[in-house]
């Protein structure tokens, strides 16, 4: 059995169109661990709308990159995003992930 710090989670940061090739460098660099990420562009609907194609549009280009870690490294992830970017910059999700033990056989 897994302790809290230990268990795999889903890490999911949400940014501006703007901000993706800062984070996909950040994450690259990275030199606590090697990252695995995808990198999935979409459609952030909210009333806070900018521009004018944004508001005509109904939403605003960003990005999702999701990650696999444990809780401890995604903490550690988050405070080295958190030494380069505003934390403004990025939305944090984090869900955990189940063990399916039928596939352990």
């Amino acid at each position: 059995m897994q302790t809290q710090a230990t268990h795999l989670c889903l890490m999911r940061l949400r940014f501006a169109e703007a901000f993706y090739d800062t984070f996909t460098d950040l994450l690259l660099a990275y030199t606590e661990k090697s990252l695995d990420f995808v990198a999935l562009p979409i459609n952030r609907h909210h009333s806070q709308l900018q521009t004018m194609n944004e508001q005509v549009s109904g939403y605003q280009v960003g990005f999702e990159i999701q990650l696999k870690l444990s809780l401890a490294e995604v903490e550690a992830l988050d405070q080295f995003l958190l030494a380069a970017v505003s934390r403004n910059s990025y939305e944090l999700l984090v869900s955990p992930l189940m063990e399916l033990s039928w596939r352990d056989a």
